[in-house]
């Protein structure tokens, strides 16, 4: 049994499915994303549990916090020759 969690950005949008097998919930979820234009990524691995269902957790792609790489200074033209 496969039991997959999306989570959907900050506004905590947990919906949980059961799946027969991987290859239904692959197809699932590929058309979840076509529609949607996210993308649902792992974060970690599976979760077994002890009556040997698995549970994955899946989160948009887009959720997080940005962190700029930069201090926002642009850089001066050069014009002229040496």
């Amino acid at each position: 049994m496969l039991i997959p969690v999306i989570s959907s950005h900050k506004d905590i949008n947990c919906n949980r499915f059961t799946f027969a097998s991987k290859s239904e919930f692959n197809a699932w979820k590929i058309s979840l994303e076509d529609e949607s234009s996210q993308r649902y990524v792992k974060h970690h691995g599976n979760l077994k549990l002890k009556d040997g269902a698995e549970i994955i957790t899946f989160y948009c792609h887009r959720s997080g916090y940005f962190s700029t790489k930069g201090n926002n200074v642009r850089h001066i033209k050069v014009s002229g020759s040496l």
